[in-house]
């Protein structure tokens, strides 16, 4: 009976343990830096899940303030999100193209939109608090 107790203490205590080290890793991944090609992959997918809250992580605080006071579009933020992720399939940042300097970056993009027409953009990327932020 002793043997079982101590059994079931040491694999409890390894559970516990494992469940400690699993939040602690999952803590860490979603602290690593983006690079600026891996920032505008994650914008482009949060949108596609209808992740507002998320996008706004990574946009610049310029361009959320032109949202908030009005933009020519006329529509808001979530508006905004929303038609990009339904006229947009894929985004693929063309990585010989990134320009780092200091703490902003350029980088052209290769839109593919859902009528799989395409365009290449310049993204301008600038680091607030650690962070890669699209400010263009």
């Amino acid at each position: 009976m002793n043997k079982k107790k101590v059994l079931f203490t040491g694999l409890g205590l390894l559970i516990a343990l494992s469940g400690i080290f699993l939040a602690a890793f999952n803590q860490y991944q979603e602290e690593k830096d983006l690079t600026p090609s891996e920032t505008i992959t994650t914008v482009h997918e949060l949108a596609k899940n209808g992740d507002i809250e998320g996008t706004k992580e990574y946009m610049d605080d310029d361009i959320l303030k032109v949202f908030e006071k009005g933009t020519y579009w006329g529509g808001t933020y979530s508006d905004f999100i929303l038609d990009y992720a339904e006229k947009t399939k894929f985004v693929t940042p063309i990585g010989k193209s990134l320009v780092l300097t200091g703490e902003s970056a350029t980088i052209d993009v290769l839109i593919t939109y859902t009528d799989l027409s395409e365009e290449t953009k310049k993204y301008v990327l600038v680091k607030e608090n650690g962070i890669w932020k699209i400010a263009n």
